[in-house]
């Protein structure tokens, strides 16, 4: 075994159920500090405002922007896909390489307009959940054993299509949105305009933020 190569694994069942990140939720400003996985020794701990990774070796990792040049340099083709075998498919839907709104090398899903390596760990740069019911954060709880057995019993004999729609909503997408959470100085000033024009609390905020 060479104790230079791993496979990384990380139980989120065990992890969302800790004590340790029980602790996280009334803490939801640690820039992710309850692991050792969000440290400098591994992923690094983040800005909790910024979203920006502050140390470890993620720390200065740029997101290029997704131009033609970039994608011809890096020996592709920028008017075709890397799925030759689906790819009349999935040219009528969308164009070859996505990019989000500012040109970045992101999900089309993600508005920032920062090209640096984001993460949150929070929902709007609210603090603690422990006065927020659970069913309220729904997204933002993680996932456990109880979600992992439920997403089984569902997709045992159905589809495809049916398991994919499903791991997205019920464990697979909760992990992106608990980690990965949200946040940003737009975010920050829409939150603060609802709540001060139109009397909108916390919870709202933390809906919205799933819708």
């Amino acid at each position: 075994i060479n104790p230079r190569v791993s496979l990384h694994y990380m139980e989120y069942g065990a992890y969302f159920s800790s004590e340790d990140f029980s602790k996280h939720q009334d803490n939801q400003l640690d820039g992710g500090a309850w692991s050792e996985i969000f440290t400098d020794k591994f992923f690094g701990t983040n800005d909790p405002y910024t979203g920006k990774i502050i140390n470890g070796r993620w720390a200065d990792f740029t997101i290029p922007y997704l131009t033609d040049e970039f994608i011809e340099s890096e020996g592709l083709s920028s008017s075709s896909t890397l799925f030759s075998n689906e790819e009349e498919e999935w040219l009528e839907i969308a164009a070859a390489h996505m990019k989000n709104p500012y040109g970045l090398l992101r999900g089309p899903w993600n508005y920032s307009p920062a090209n640096y390596t984001l993460r949150f760990f929070n929902v709007n740069q609210f603090n603690s959940y422990s006065t927020v019911k659970p069913a309220v954060l729904n997204f933002y709880n993680g996932v456990d054993c109880d979600d992992y057995s439920n997403f089984i019993n569902e997709v045992s004999g159905n589809s495809l299509y049916t398991l994919l729609t499903d791991v997205e909503d019920d464990v697979h997408g909760k992990v992106h949105f608990t980690i990965g959470g949200s946040g940003g100085t737009h975010c920050i000033e829409t939150d603060q305009y609802l709540m001060d024009t139109y009397g909108f609390q916390w919870k709202d905020m933390i809906v919205m933020a799933q819708s």
